[in-house]
């Protein structure tokens, strides 16, 4: 599968002034996984990535927690993306599969 996982957030603009413009990441190639069926399977199964954009806070963090615990990358990546969504809460968060041509 030619995808990858992107986190992103909106952005957020309060009384005209721009907090954050909105930013998007690439996080996890699909096509490099190892174990890749069993984790597309779950992300189908369990957030319907394929189908459409998750926004749901708890969504989020459980999907990041789920690429934690089973080491789909690395520590310091891992951090990254808890700091990532720490940052980004008040603009809303989203994560979505996007196709690689």
């Amino acid at each position: 599968m030619n995808a990858e996982l992107i986190l992103g957030c909106h952005g957020a603009r309060r009384f005209g002034f721009n907090i954050c413009r909105g930013v998007s990441n690439s996080i996890l190639d699909l096509r490099k996984l190892k174990d890749r069926e069993t984790t597309i399977e779950y992300l189908d199964n369990h957030y319907k990535l394929f189908d459409s954009i998750i926004e749901d806070r708890n969504q989020v963090y459980n999907l990041i927690n789920y690429i934690e615990n089973e080491k789909l990358v690395p520590k310091h990546t891992a951090d990254l993306l808890y700091e990532f969504l720490a940052m980004h809460k008040n603009c809303g968060f989203y994560a979505m599969v996007e196709s690689i041509k």
